[in-house]
């Protein structure tokens, strides 16, 4: 399996059929961190995430608010499923088959050189993709701190649609040079008699413009320079708008809480995101100028597939940190997937000023999909006002 990382936009790749590489050639000292962090590690990492992302978009999707905060993070929680779908499909097992933890036949299964030959640029285009959503939700974050009698307008669901849309089609175009850089099909091996899969740079892929300046500048400066500066610039602002908000809403406690609540979650989650971005581009600037894994030191080629696991980490996490910080997400999770213990009723208190109301129990209305409207005091024909209970059916 030729050396190629997906992860972290640290890629080597060399001009070798897919699976030339023999793994004993290979020195222990530097692959046992790719092999057993990114390899393994990030085999399960990646497992865990696309569950908990699928999950993610389900609890989101249930969300009943007028923000456009939901549907962002749905769209974030995708882009990191594919990230990680592929990244485990053409990075980890990839990685695993090669020191023979796995079937080696993996890499030379016909499904995998068919993946790499079609759709490995599709990991380019998840990460840049995933990248700018979250920058899309810092900035809509921004505006519903600092702008909040604008945000309704600025921040509506048709707003954050054409801003997916628009990030969609930039990562698309942003990524075109990676779709031509390589080709791929089968040629004649002469050491075995069989027909081996091939997968090479093109004349392009090979030119000064891909190397130098598509890969060196253009990656470093669209992928992590520019959007790193956003999310400081945002979150800063951010903070120091929710500070002034506070002191203007010091008599609405419930929406105060509600604002640092959401702050706190996608200030977490940034500021994992900045760390991980952070580390993958020092290790971008770090295999820039080789053509291997093993042109490196072997510090480097640990500190790398550190950085290219921490990448696989921050797609798969963001699940942790709502249920964490996120009391609504943790709500409507519970609702979805955690069943009410049968046999269990508290029975809530009676009315005070009612002569008619009565304890009533709550797994009652559970059960029956029924819910209790508060008790509304009506005086009819000048009798005494009494408390009505009304019983409604939930839709």
């Amino acid at each position: 399996m030729m050396s190629v990382n997906y992860t972290g936009f640290t890629e080597f790749n060399r001009n070798e059929t897919i699976d030339s590489v023999n793994p004993d050639e290979e020195r222990d000292s530097v692959w046992y961190l790719r092999v057993g962090l990114y390899g393994g590690g990030g085999a399960i990492v990646a497992c865990m995430g696309i569950i908990c992302n699928i999950i993610t978009v389900a609890v989101l999707v249930n969300f009943r608010t007028k923000s456009s905060a939901p549907f962002l993070l749905s769209c974030l929680a995708f882009s990191d499923t594919v990230y990680l779908l592929f990244s485990l499909l053409l990075g980890n097992l990839t990685e695993l088959a090669k020191k023979s933890v796995i079937d080696p036949s993996y890499n030379s299964s016909k499904i995998v050189q068919g993946l790499y030959s079609k759709t490995w640029s599709v990991l380019f285009v998840s990460q840049t993709l995933s990248v700018y959503i979250v920058v899309v939700i810092t900035l809509e974050r921004y505006v519903v701190v600092c702008w909040p009698f604008n945000a309704k307008t600025i921040c509506s669901h048709t707003s954050a649609r054409i801003a997916m849309v628009g990030v969609l089609v930039f990562s698309i175009l942003i990524n075109i040079p990676h779709y031509m850089s390589f080709t791929s099909g089968w040629a004649w091996h002469n050491v075995t008699q069989t027909e081996k899969f091939y997968f090479v740079r093109t004349s392009f892929g090979n030119s000064y413009f891909f190397k130098e300046i598509f890969y060196k500048w253009m990656q470093m400066t669209f992928n992590f320079i520019i959007p790193l500066t956003l999310l400081m610039t945002f979150n800063t602002l951010s903070i120091v708008g929710l500070r002034r908000t506070r002191s203007t809403l010091s008599g609405n406690a419930n929406r105060r809480n509600s604002g640092s609540r959401l702050t706190l979650m996608i200030g977490c989650m940034t500021t994992i995101f900045f760390l991980c971005s952070l580390m993958a581009a020092i290790g971008h600037i770090i295999v820039s100028g080789y053509k291997s894994y093993r042109d490196l030191t072997n510090s480097d080629n640990r500190f790398v597939a550190i950085a290219d696991f921490l990448m696989i980490v921050n797609a798969a996490v963001n699940f942790a940190i709502y249920c964490v910080t996120g009391r609504k997400f943790r709500e409507t999770f519970k609702k979805m997937f955690i069943p009410s213990t049968p046999g269990f009723c508290r029975t809530q208190p009676a009315q005070q000023d009612t002569s008619h109301s009565e304890g009533r129990s709550t797994c009652d209305t559970k059960r029956t999909g029924l819910s209790y409207v508060d008790s509304k005091k009506h005086t009819l024909h000048g009798s005494s006002s009494e408390s009505l209970h009304r019983v409604i059916y939930k839709h």
